[in-house]
């Protein structure tokens, strides 16, 4: 399994300042984590997702074309976490 991380800042509709230029308005942002796996034979549940009362916000996954050990289908895709909302200064690289 991998884990990678998604940051993305939470912010309004742009505003125009008084030079007519345009600026976006943040108020904070927030860091997804994201879980690659190559093989995995167990998906999320229904429940698992946040709507549900789970801790996961998507899921994708393809079917592979083989069996494991255990004759179980096997599957690679990712799993999205709820998002932890933080403020917009500790995202690396600002």
């Amino acid at each position: 399994m991998l884990i990678s991380y998604r940051y993305r800042l939470r912010a309004s509709a742009p505003m125009e300042n008084y030079q007519r230029n345009f600026i976006l308005q943040t108020f904070g942002a927030e860091k997804t984590q994201i879980d690659i796996y190559t093989a995995k034979t167990q998906l999320l549940r229904s429940s698992d997702m946040w709507g549900q009362g789970g801790n996961f916000t998507g899921a994708s996954y393809q079917r592979l074309n083989y069996l494991n050990e255990s004759c179980q289908q096997v599957f690679q895709g990712q799993e999205e976490h709820k998002p932890d909302f933080m403020d917009e200064d500790s995202i690396p690289g600002q």
